[in-house]
Formats: structure tokens, C-alpha cells, sequence
């Protein structure tokens, strides 16, 4: 075969699909024994001589069954002689035909929106479709969106591919649908693509979204009034999703918006300032689908609610305070203070009035007049008094609290009883805490307080004469001593009451320790007695201390009484008045004998007691200072010769004393303790004594002791 090709009626001649017809066209350079066979992809070929021998075609048409790829053929001949070619299974031109029957698929489809949300589309957005193919396409895809055409268009390289429509306002809302059609080169055509590989989609939306319910209220207690500082909330429902939060403006200022619980309901809210304009409040509305598609903004509700805004605060005039104290300016406990004062608007409730800081009872009878009043208590704070009017108009506007009045008035709670606050007593005696008849008692006191009037003073139960002293606060109550008077130290009383007529607690007592003592009667002495520390107290000896022990019938005394004992002056204690003692120490320059004493003392105002020289119990105190002695002594022994004695022998000494003795003498023999007994009777006595072994030799020596009844040894 001289020439050989191949080719297929495709529009394509090298690619062939189903149905396609393949045609080998050769031209043989001999005579044909017979007309020649041929095989195409293993099938028989039909062989038809092309036009005049030697050219020849083979034709095959394919089927559903036939091997994709290169074609494959087969040419057989013989030449008239008999000769058999050898089998032709290639061209002699490069012509080839590939043969497809695989339908081309998009491998991967997309669809989104130039919307912000991809999924979403509204009016003017942009749709893109975006695929891929897996084969080589005859010609460009087509493409529907939403039944219209979508240009479509190779994305950066084959196999890549867009289909783009803009969506207008007569295009159907909803899921946005597409088609693409395409074939591959062999013409095998593409099952229509309706569906992404993905799962995206595009939802098309051209309605405005819109509030369907919308309504406005203040947080006042008035929910249709509102004043600075009350929170306006706007509240509606929207009857889409939404692209975003809304957005609202409540008084042309920007306002806060929220979802509501959940959508479709949102509130916006915003708190009202001074600067914002009063009246009716506006407020808008802007809020946006997920779409994109804006709604027409809501200015107005659905419910037929408005608030009205008011930011000026009321005000009080005139403002008064005022006691029912006889003094109207001071108050005491139990008194009421009123705050008179009239507000210049209705008011949406009775002012809260605090006086001293406690809850005032309203009288709201004249209002917009109102009083208030207040009943002073111990536990109130002295001093001028606070109060606190706290008022709100119909608004719920705050007046700014009112704590002073407009026509200066004030009121001062005085609680406290006044004092004084130095007090004394004194006489012109020349003892000034002492009196007697026809001085003149003084009392001096000075008070902490403006007083409502002169005090008033008792000295001793009578009425005394009350003055200034130079100046307030200084006083004196003066007071003269008349026989009859209380002989004691005299009592007082002093009574005022200060400018709030808070009554002193009635003074009865100094500050300074001062006292006055009146008396007409001399002292006397109720108990006298004397005493030596001796162990006998009715004895003395030198050096014994004498004790008078007495008691004054007035206390104090004048002065410290004073004594002799013995004719020599005493140690007087008064430190137990009106008990007193005096005391003195026995010298050997005094008498014997009684002791003689004197007491002078000296009563209240000067006058003297009587002199004391005796006790009033009898008691008395002999003083003795002479030692005793032994008038006649002697000493013999029991042995026949009465001048010796020896070992057993019994040793007397006899001996006679010269006045009472205190006790038995005591005496020793030979240094050795001798047993000593009266011998008959006072004043003769004996000691003896019985010799031992063990006594020195030699003359006896002896001792013997003894004190009289003063203790004189």
C-alpha cells in the first residue's frame, strides 16, 4: 500500500466517539486478486474501492464497546499473481484517530456571590459559578443562572472555568439555579451540571427587610415621660435574618442595639442627656437582610406609644425653718421644727424631707405648699440644724436638693443641760469655809451657756441674792448668817435654764473643794482618856510614851487642837478628826505622881472650847521614876556551921525589898538559877539554892533582880 490513512467523521477528524465513522484510506500499486479485507479496533472494516481502483476505503463505524485510545487497523491484500502483501497496520501520513466514548464531568463546581455573605445575593450582586472539567473541551461551556445566560469564561487556564451573572430585580427569589453544558473534543457532551460538588449555594433575596412591630418607652416611672438619665428603649422585630446588628440613632444620638431574648427581636436603647433637645423623642431605624438588602428606615411605631422628654428639675421657693420654741431659733428635745417651702411645679409625690438627718412628716393639704416637721429626740446632734428637701416633678426631673433656707432663717438644737462650770463657797469669816452668825456667804459660779434668765440659788434652804458678777457668765448668790441657821456645812442649790430652755441639773456641789461651815455653839470634847504604853497603862517610868486619846464634838475644828502632859508640850494627830490624839515621852525632869494634862481647841468660826484637864472615863496615869532596892540582905547556909557549905548543903539568901515589886525577884547563887519565894510575906523574901559537885570553891557569890510596879528595876 502506497498511501495510507486514517481518519474519522468527527468534526474533529483524529477523534472519533460512538457512532463515529473511522475510514482507512490506502491506494495498493498492483492489480487486487481480490478486493482487499481490513480490520478496525479488531472489528471488520467494510473495504470499498475509493472512486477507481487502486484506491480503497475501509469504513467502521463505532460502538459503545470499541477501545478508547489510538485507533488499531489492519490491511490485507493480494495482487493478481497470488502474492499476499504484507499486512499494513500504520499510516504512511501521521494521520492517527483517537477514539473517546467517556462522557466529560465537571470535577469540582462551586457557586457563590460577590454579596459580603457568599451565600447570599440580592439585587446587583454578582454570581459566579466556578468548575472544573476533566477533559478537553470542543468549545466553550454554556451556562444558565437563575434560566438566564451567564458568560462564561476560561478562570486562568483550561480546565478551569466561570459562569458570572448579575441577578436583577425580576429574577426569582429563592435557591439561585444554574446549568452547564459542554462537550469534550471527541463531541462527547457533558450531563448537564444543576448541582455543586461542594455544598455551596447562593440564596437570592430582592425583598427590603421591614420592622414589623415597633414600639418606644422610658424607664421612668412614667414610661411615656422620660428626663436626663432615663434609658429610652425603642423595641422591634424585623422579618429577616439580618446582614448585621441594627443600627438606630433615639434623639439623633447613636443608640445601643441588642438582640432581644433572641431574633427576630432587638431593642435599642440610649440614656438621655442634658443637652438633648425636649419634646416628643424621634428615634430611627436601619437594619439590613442577609442579603444586603437595605430597609427603608423605620422612624415611627406600629403601636402607637411616644415618650416625651423634660430635663428641667423643679425648684423650691420661698424655704423657711423655724421652731415652737418660745425662742422660735432654738429647739430643745421635745420641741418641732418645721421647714416650710413651695415647689414651683406639680410634684410626682411628696418630697422626702430629712431634718438632723431623720425622716420629717409631710403636710401636703396646700400643695404644691408643703410643711414639714420634725419632733427633736435625745439622740439627735446639737447645733444648727441640717435639712434635706429631696423633690421630683410629674418627669421624674430631680430638684437639686435643698438644704438651706431663702430667707436665712436657722434653727440651732441645744440638748444639753448647761452647767457650771466652776462653782465655790465662801464666807468673809476670816476662815472663809467657816460662818458664824452675821457673816456673809458667798457662792461664785460661772454657767457654759446663754441663759433664758437669772438663776436662781438657795444657801441653806434660804432663798439668796442672785447677780451678775461683772459679766456673764459669771455669778454669785450671796447669803447672810443668821442665829438659827444649820450647824453643819451648809448645803446650796443653783437652778437656770440656757437660751433653749434646756434646764440645768440643779447644782448642789463646788468644784473646787470649798466649804462652809456654820456654827453658833462652842466645841466640846465627848471622850477623854489617858493612857502609858507601860505594860501597866495606869503606870509610867522615863521613857514611857503618855497617850490622851479624844474626841471633838465638831468636824473639823478651827485648827488642830493642841496639849500638855505633864506640863510639857504633846504631839497632836488629827488625822482620824474629829478622833485626835496627843502624845508624849516620859523624861526623868518630869514629877511623880499623876500626870496632869491640858487640851485647848478652837471650834467652827473661831469660837473656843472650854480647856480639857480631866478624862471623861476616869482613867489616869501614875508616873513613878525611882529604882527599887533591898533594904537588908543576908546569906547563910544550912550547915552546921552556917558561914560554909558543902557538896548537898543548901545556900539562903534572905533579903527585903523597899515598895511593890512588878513580879517574884529573880535571883542566882554560884551563877546556878536560885528558887525564889515570898518569906512569910512582902517585902521579906528568900532565895536558895542546893550546892553540887560540880560548883566552884571558894565564897559564894549570888545575884538578885527585881522591878517595882513601873517597871523601875
Amino acid at each position: 500500500a502506497t498511501a495510507v490513512s486514517i481518519a474519522s467523521n468527527n468534526a474533529t477528524s483524529s477523534v472519533a466517539k460512538t457512532g463515529d465513522v473511522i475510514t482507512v484510506s490506502f491506494t495498493v500499486d498492483d492489480d487486487m486478486l481480490a478486493t482487499p479485507t481490513a480490520t478496525i479496533d479488531g472489528q471488520a472494516a467494510t473495504v470499498a474501492v475509493n472512486g477507481a481502483h487502486p484506491n480503497y476505503n475501509a469504513t467502521y463505524t463505532t460502538t459503545g464497546t470499541t477501545t478508547e485510545g489510538a485507533i488499531a487497523f489492519t490491511l490485507d491484500f493480494t495482487d493478481e499473481v497470488g502474492n499476499a502483501a504484507t499486512q499494513v497496520t500504520a499510516v504512511t501520513d501521521a494521520s492517527s484517530v483517537t477514539f473517546d466514548r467517556t462522557i466529560p464531568t465537571a470535577t469540582a463546581v462551586t457557586i457563590v456571590s460577590d454579596n459580603a455573605d457568599t451565600a447570599k445575593a440580592k439585587t446587583g450582586d454578582e454570581i459566579t459559578i466556578s468548575f472544573t472539567v476533566d477533559d478537553n473541551v470542543l468549545a466553550t461551556p454554556t451556562a444558565t443562572i437563575q434560566t438566564k445566560t451567564a458568560t462564561v469564561a476560561v478562570d486562568g487556564a483550561h480546565p478551569n472555568y466561570t459562569a458570572k451573572y448579575t441577578m436583577i430585580g425580576t429574577d426569582t427569589e429563592g435557591a439561585v439555579a444554574f446549568t452547564i453544558d459542554f462537550s469534550d473534543e471527541s463531541g462527547n457532551a457533558a450531563t448537564t451540571v444543576t448541582a455543586v460538588t461542594d455544598a455551596t449555594a447562593v440564596d437570592f433575596d430582592r425583598t427590603a427587610p421591614t420592622a414589623t412591630t415597633v414600639s418606644i418607652v422610658s424607664d421612668n416611672a412614667d414610661t411615656t415621660k422620660a428626663k436626663a438619665g432615663d434609658e429610652i428603649t425603642v423595641s422591634f422585630t424585623v422579618d429577616d435574618d439580618m446582614l448585621a446588628t441594627p443600627t438606630a440613632t433615639i434623639q439623633t444620638k447613636a443608640a445601643t442595639v441588642a438582640v432581644a431574648g433572641a431574633h427576630p427581636n432587638y431593642t435599642a436603647k440610649y440614656t438621655l442627656l442634658a443637652g438633648d433637645t425636649d419634646g416628643a423623642i424621634g428615634f430611627t431605624l436601619d437594619f439590613t437582610d442577609e442579603a444586603g438588602n437595605p430597609a427603608t428606615q423605620v422612624t415611627a411605631v406600629t403601636d402607637g406609644t411616644s415618650v416625651t422628654y423634660d430635663k428641667t428639675p423643679p425648684t423650691l421657693a420661698p424655704v423657711t425653718i423655724a421652731s415652737n420654741n418660745g425662742n422660735t431659733v432654738y429647739a430643745k428635745v421635745g420641741n418641732t421644727v418645721t421647714v416650710s417651702f413651695t415647689a414651683s411645679e406639680t410634684l410626682i409625690a411628696d418630697p422626702t424631707v430629712t431634718i438632723n438627718g431623720n425622716a420629717a412628716t409631710i403636710n401636703n393639704v396646700a400643695a404644691p405648699a408643703y410643711l414639714a416637721s420634725y419632733d427633736l429626740v435625745g439622740g439627735d446632734t446639737e447645733g444648727v440644724m441640717t435639712f434635706a428637701i429631696d423633690f421630683t416633678d410629674t418627669f421624674g426631673n430631680a430638684g437639686t436638693q435643698v438644704t438651706s433656707t431663702t430667707d436665712f432663717t436657722t434653727v440651732t438644737f441645744d440638748k444639753t443641760a448647761p452647767t457650771a462650770t466652776a462653782v465655790s463657797i465662801a464666807s468673809n469669816n476670816t476662815d472663809t469655809s467657816r460662818a458664824v452668825p452675821g457673816d456673809e456667804v458667798t457662792l461664785s459660779f460661772t454657767v457654759d451657756d446663754t441663759l433664758s434668765a437669772t438663776p436662781t440659788a438657795t444657801i441653806d434652804g434660804k432663798a439668796a441674792t442672785v447677780a451678775v458678777d461683772g459679766a456673764h457668765p459669771n455669778y454669785t448668790a450671796k447669803y447672810t448668817a443668821t442665829s438659827g441657821d444649820s450647824e453643819a456645812v451648809w448645803g446650796f442649790t443653783i437652778d437656770f435654764n440656757d437660751k433653749a430652755s434646756n434646764p440645768a441639773v440643779q447644782v448642789t456641789a463646788v468644784t473646787d473643794a470649798t466649804s462652809v461651815t456654820f456654827s453658833e455653839t462652842p466645841p466640846t470634847l465627848t471622850s477623854v482618856s489617858i493612857a502609858s504604853n507601860n505594860a501597866d497603862t495606869a503606870r509610867a517610868k522615863v521613857g514611857d510614851e503618855i497617850t490622851i486619846s479624844f474626841t471633838a464634838d465638831q468636824n473639823p475644828l478651827d485648827a488642830l487642837p493642841t496639849a500638855t502632859i505633864a506640863g510639857q508640850t504633846a504631839t497632836v494627830n488629827g488625822a482620824s478628826a474629829p478622833n485626835y490624839t496627843a502624845k508624849y515621852t516620859m523624861t526623868a525632869a518630869e514629877a511623880t505622881g499623876n500626870i496632869s494634862f491640858t487640851i485647848d481647841f478652837v471650834g467652827l468660826g473661831g469660837l473656843n472650847g472650854t480647856q480639857v484637864t480631866a478624862t471623861t472615863d476616869s482613867s489616869a496615869v501614875n508616873f513613878d521614876k525611882t529604882n527599887p532596892t533591898a533594904t537588908a540582905v543576908s546569906i547563910a547556909s544550912n550547915n552546921a556551921t552556917s558561914t560554909v557549905a558543902k557538896n548537898g548543903d543548901e545556900i539562903t539568901v534572905s533579903f527585903t525589898v523597899d515598895e511593890a515589886l512588878l513580879a517574884t525577884p529573880t535571883a542566882t547563887i554560884q551563877t546556878k538559877a536560885a528558887t525564889v519565894a515570898v518569906n512569910g510575906a512582902h517585902p521579906n523574901y528568900t532565895a536558895k539554892y542546893t550546892m553540887t559537885g560540880t560548883d566552884t570553891e571558894g565564897a559564894i557569890a549570888f545575884t538578885v533582880d527585881f522591878s517595882d510596879l513601873a517597871g523601875n528595876a
